[in-house]
């Protein structure tokens, strides 16, 4: 079996959270959720990139259950990387 390199709390950290505006543990989830406030909630893609694939689904049936739930849903597409690419 292989093993998984080793990685300091801070290059963790930086991986964890590249791309990602925030965090929060299903706990907090689950109490936003009940919280009676409606959620905005926010996936995006890359159109230059060729890999959006069937693995997304999972992601965008996600977001569709809890827009269903009356939560504000949006999808970003990186125009401005279509049009540069992305570095």
């Amino acid at each position: 079996m292989t093993t998984v390199p080793s990685i300091s709390p801070e290059d963790l950290e930086l991986v964890i959270t590249r791309g990602v505006s925030e965090i929060i543990s299903r706990d907090e989830f689950i109490r936003l959720l009940q919280s009676g406030k409606k959620l905005r909630l926010k996936m995006g893609f890359d159109p230059s990139r060729p890999d959006i694939h069937l693995g997304h689904v999972v992601g965008l049936r996600k977001l569709r259950a809890l827009q269903e739930l009356g939560h504000q849903v949006i999808l970003i597409v990186g125009d401005w990387t279509a049009q540069i690419g992305d570095p």
